[in-house]
């Protein structure tokens, strides 16, 4: 049972939020006064499969009929929110919360917070939503919508290790369709994000069939979750940056042009340079110089995409494009010692040897290895010829 300070939680997370005003305290609610458990498990499921507007008249009767009972109340506002009525939805939700008392249905608590959760999500309040969705899942961990809400905001919030169980949980409950694919995609992101490549790449190609064929939901609170070309073109990016991440160039290269060719506004920065790597490796450096410079278009903080847009000049014998390149990647992290080593590089091969010498010394603190190496170099002048 939730303790009176999370109840008061609840009530204060809303009025930030503007969804709740200082109202008198509501009467106690009881439990079972007109719906069964298993009833009201139905009728959640009901919503939650996308038919709230089949029952929506029953359940606002249920509550009018019955205002003391939790779960017609729960039922009403759960629907309420999953027909866009958000704030509403939210004031009637936070008043069921701190309206318990003793022996509350657990699974109806766990809907009201869970609904909150999803509200505070859509109102991008991610550490609000979380919290939501941890107290319904505590009492009880099949809950509608607490599990893709949680994960949804772990995977924003890059804890993927935390993310990954959740979606495995959620594709197997039975929801709809959006959201089972919304958790495949999921379960594939983390898995890419934790360097599972192996596993990542089939779960990216599974998630992407099944966005093929799933249809828009019908709900607002289904909606939440992404669906359709939005998973598909993510699936694609997924299904590249596997091939990437498992060193199968040629497969990266194809993926990538296909996906940026039909949909260039997927191109972030680090896409472009996990692209441009990919066509480097393969020889291709021409190429790779030309997608290195789309990425820092994209991005000009990149200092990766200075860093491999300079490593692409060197191998193309542009020695001053080089060494303005690295000089961009070091502006941005100057203990980027490879990038100091390099420009060290191109300094030599372009002439300017004091500029060099400069490198040299500025690699003492960052990298003695790397000093040592230029410093070889500069000496009697054998070493690298451009390339890293």
């Amino acid at each position: 049972m939730p303790s009176l300070r999370h109840r008061e939680g609840v009530i204060a997370l809303l009025m930030l939020l503007g969804l709740s005003s200082a109202t008198a305290a509501p009467a106690r609610l009881s439990h079972g006064a007109a719906s069964s458990a298993d009833s009201f498990v139905a009728d959640l499921t009901q919503i939650w499969q996308g038919h709230c507007a089949e029952g929506a008249e029953r359940f606002e009767r249920m509550a009018l009929e019955n205002p003391q009972s939790l779960e017609a109340r729960v039922l009403r506002d759960t629907c309420n929110a999953d027909r866009g009525n958000l704030r509403d939805a939210a004031r009637g939700l936070a008043a069921s919360i701190d309206a318990q008392v003793p022996g509350s249905e657990p699974r109806a608590i766990a809907a009201a917070y869970s609904t909150l959760a999803a509200i505070f999500y859509k109102s991008d309040r991610n550490a609000q939503a979380l919290e939501m969705s941890r107290r319904a899942l505590a009492l009880w961990p099949d809950v509608p919508y607490a599990r893709g809400v949680a994960g949804a905001v772990l995977l924003i919030e890059e804890e993927f290790a935390q993310a990954l169980p959740l979606f495995v949980d959620l594709e197997s409950q039975d929801g709809p369709v959006n959201v089972s694919t919304f958790a495949q995609f999921g379960r594939s992101s983390c898995l890419l994000r934790l360097q599972r490549y192996t596993e990542a790449l089939p779960a990216f190609l599974e998630t992407r069939e099944s966005a093929l064929i799933e249809q828009r939901p019908t709900g607002h609170l289904t909606s939440l979750f992404p669906f359709g070309p939005s998973l598909v073109a993510g699936a694609d990016i997924g299904v590249a940056t596997s091939y990437h991440g498992l060193g199968r160039w040629r497969e990266a290269v194809e993926a990538y042009q296909k996906v940026l060719g039909s949909q260039p506004q997927l191109a972030s920065g680090d896409t472009l340079v996990k692209f441009g790597e990919a066509q480097s490796r393969m020889g291709k450096w021409k190429e790779g110089a030309r997608t290195f410079e789309a990425a820092t278009r994209v991005d000009p903080r990149s200092s990766k995409a200075y860093h491999w847009l300079g490593t692409a000049h060197s191998w193309l014998r542009n020695w001053p494009a080089a060494i303005e390149a690295f000089r961009s990647a070091i502006a941005i992290r100057f203990q980027d010692g490879e990038s100091h080593y390099l420009l060290g590089i191109a300094l030599i091969r372009n002439g300017d040897r004091e500029a060099a010498l400069e490198q040299q010394r500025i690699l003492e603190s960052i990298s003695p290895l790397a000093a040592k190496r230029l410093k070889e170099i500069l000496i009697d002048g054998s070493g690298p010829d451009g390339s890293n």
